[in-house]
């Protein structure tokens, strides 16, 4: 997922300027809190390079910070805009013909997502997921079940 964020957020790097506007941008200002006197900034652990994002808040927010509490939350809410991005882009694809396999490949290379095998197969899964869950909710609002779709 992180390199999911660069590519949609940032300019290649892992450094992403926010502006207010944007998405994570309006996310990050939902998740920030206001410094005050009592409050002592978290430290920043020991994180590989590897699998962080910076994120630069807009001058309007440079006295607040994300708080630790909230950074859980905001990571959720990514993974759920991940996922509604990704089903989106193979819906598109495999409406205009193309094939699942190929809706997904084509989602890993234009988020530049390195693949090891395991990625891609999971992004399928979770394709045929929602195929079943979609699937499963038409033919209860048609009231039967049947297998003619």
């Amino acid at each position: 997922m992180r390199k999911f964020v660069i590519s949609r957020y940032g300019d290649d790097t892992a450094i992403i300027d926010l502006t207010r506007r944007s998405f994570l941008g309006k996310l990050t200002e939902l998740a920030c809190q206001k410094v005050g006197y009592v409050h002592s900034l978290p430290k920043i652990a020991d994180m590989e390079e590897k699998s962080c994002v910076t994120i630069l808040l807009p001058d309007s927010l440079k006295n607040h910070f994300l708080h630790p509490v909230k950074v859980q939350l905001f990571v959720q809410a990514l993974e759920y805009h991940f996922r509604e991005v990704f089903l989106a882009h193979c819906e598109a694809f495999v409406e205009l013909g193309v094939s699942d396999y190929n809706a997904v490949d084509n989602f890993m290379v234009k988020y530049d997502i390195d693949d090891d095998g395991k990625i891609a197969e999971r992004l399928r899964q979770m394709w045929r997921n929602h195929q079943t869950y979609q699937r499963k909710k038409i033919e209860k609002k048609l009231g039967y079940y049947s297998s003619t779709f």
